[in-house]
């Protein structure tokens, strides 16, 4: 498992704020059924993070195996 915490004061200074956020989320739950895709196992919230837990990618981020 892998834990992406998103800081909460970051989300609402970006353009798009809780929306982008929110459509990540909904991203990862239309594609659960992919092969390939990376599967959100838990989301957690507290006052300043929201922890999104997703499968272990071993080779990085998906962004660093897309540019290799």
């Amino acid at each position: 498992m892998a834990i992406k915490i998103i800081d909460k004061k970051k989300v609402k200074s970006i353009h798009l704020g809780p929306e982008s956020l929110i459509n990540e989320i909904r991203v990862h739950w239309a594609l659960e059924q992919c092969d390939g895709v990376l599967k959100l196992l838990r989301i957690y919230e507290d006052e300043l993070s929201v922890m999104l837990v997703l499968e272990y990618q071993p080779k990085g981020s998906l962004m660093k195996t897309l540019k290799n």
